[in-house]
């Protein structure tokens, strides 16, 4: 995702707008600004509508393409932490059980264990995308997530139980304590992926209810009959 927003960098927009990583302009896109200048010869309406539906508008369409990779490869990075944090909080069951059955935990034959799998995403501030509807400005409000670590604020454990005190004083209670520790920690796996889930499920009604701002115009010259490629409808008479 990160190599797609390099190849989707045209210089309108220099950082990554969750995490502000600076992203080096791609040359290659500075060639559409020249392209108009090989439509001179054409005079049909096919031509002057390429440069109206797809020259023009080609700088918008790549920066909103921009800001789109960059919202899923945040949501990307949160189901990453996701796992590593989960990984951390299984490990932490595993050695706190083993300690128990060791006899080496300081209240005995007790433990509790933080799951950090809460922790792992974050949330920024909502991100207000304007577009225009008919001429009139319409700000339209996208809840973006990521990981944690690059966004910043962490998102509230809703509704996820914190782990209960594990341990027993036999090999039976101590091995049911750490299956019901992990019974939660999968819970907390499941509300922490929900999460994730719903943002990227709003990033899709977005891309439903606004496609032409993320891709360009069906070109005009698919709907001109073969015989008329040439007449005015399509590419003009050429001299």
């Amino acid at each position: 995702m990160s190599a797609a927003m390099h190849d989707l960098s045209g210089g309108h927009i220099d950082q990554d707008p969750i995490d502000k990583n600076p992203y080096l302009a791609n040359p290659t896109l500075e060639k559409m600004h020249t392209a108009s200048d090989y439509l001179q010869d054409w005079s049909g309406q096919a031509a002057m509508l390429f440069k109206q539906k797809f020259l023009d508008p080609f700088p918008a369409i790549s920066a909103n393409q921009f800001i789109l990779t960059a919202i899923l490869k945040a949501a990307l990075e949160a189901h990453q932490a996701m796992w590593a944090k989960t990984r951390d909080d299984i490990d932490k069951i595993a050695h706190a059980t083993m300690d128990v059955f060791d006899n080496k935990c300081c209240d005995k034959n007790t433990w509790n264990v933080t799951f950090t799998v809460l922790s792992s995403i974050g949330a920024t501030a909502a991100a207000i995308l304007t577009v225009a509807t008919d001429g009139v400005a319409a700000p339209l409000t996208l809840q973006v997530i990521g990981a944690a670590a690059q966004v910043g604020a962490v998102l509230p454990p809703d509704n996820v139980p914190d782990p209960p005190k594990g341990g027993g004083e036999t090999a039976l209670q101590i091995t049911r304590s750490m299956k019901t520790a992990i019974d939660q920690l999968t819970q907390a796996v499941q509300k922490t992926e929900a999460t994730i889930a719903e943002k990227v499920a709003d990033v899709t009604e977005l891309l439903g209810s606004h496609g032409s701002y993320f891709v360009s115009a069906r070109p005009a010259l698919v709907s001109v009959p073969d015989g008329e490629i040439t007449g005015n409808a399509g590419l003009g008479d050429s001299n």
